[in-house]
């Protein structure tokens, strides 16, 4: 038995990381508005 596959790059690039954060930050901005 051999040792378990490493485990995949799910590395993402740091345009998407940026977008990903963007839309969290709209997204509690216009809850925040909201309330």
């Amino acid at each position: 038995m051999g040792p378990p596959d490493p485990p995949q790059n799910d590395r993402k690039d740091i345009d998407e990381v940026y977008h990903d954060r963007n839309l969290l930050a709209i997204g509690f901005a216009t809850i925040a508005n909201v309330t």
